[in-house]
């Protein structure tokens, strides 16, 4: 028998003393890595601008496609007012409206720009038209009156919101989760749109 506190075979004076098995290196503890900091404003807007050119998508207007997703989403909705708009930079460009018709605005104040920045989800917004937030936005100013929006964000298949996909109106409601959804899909199916168009251009 090994008396108690006695060394082992093979084990050292220090291992029997103490009861743990001594390492031939020491241990080092590094800090877990931090987690990467998300992209700062002016890098999204940079990837954004990358996207919009590899889909080409700010070269063409008036494509029949892109208009039938906005009639779509009136009828779905049953709403006055549809867009797609693309956001480059400072500008906001619309491919497609249904119930008013502009090609370009300034993107500052805009709600496409609040519903890329809030994520996946669709935004909507009450009283829009008396939002100080949006105070100034041109598209709003010639709309007077506009009381409802709700967006989708469209999102490539590199996972960047270019822009969106929105339904408005002139009286106060409330979209059914059927609707909501529709209008997520729509945003969903645009986005596949112009990766198609991009494939075969």
């Amino acid at each position: 028998m090994v008396a108690p506190g006695a060394p082992r075979v093979g084990e050292t004076a220090a291992e029997a003393e103490t009861g743990f098995d001594t390492l031939a290196e020491p241990l080092v503890w590094a800090p877990t890595a931090p987690m990467p900091a998300p992209p700062l404003r002016d890098e999204v807007a940079s990837l954004r601008a990358s996207e919009l050119r590899r889909l080409a998508a700010l070269q063409a207007r008036g494509d029949a496609a892109y208009q039938y997703v906005v009639d779509t989403a009136t009828r779905i909705c049953q709403v006055p007012l549809a867009a797609i708009a693309l956001l480059d930079g400072d500008t906001l460009w619309f491919k497609a409206c249904a119930g008013f018709n502009v090609e370009t605005t300034p993107a500052a104040r805009s709600p496409c720009r609040l519903v890329i920045d809030q994520g996946p989800e669709v935004t909507v917004l009450d009283e829009v038209g008396s939002d100080a937030r949006f105070a100034g936005y041109p598209v709003f100013a010639a709309l007077p009156g506009l009381r409802f929006y709700a967006g989708a964000p469209l999102i490539t298949s590199q996972g960047v919101a270019v822009g969106t996909v929105s339904v408005a109106d002139y009286e106060p409601r409330e979209l059914s989760p059927v609707q909501l959804r529709t209008l997520e899909l729509l945003a969903r199916q645009t986005a596949l749109l112009l990766e198609a168009r991009a494939r075969h251009r």
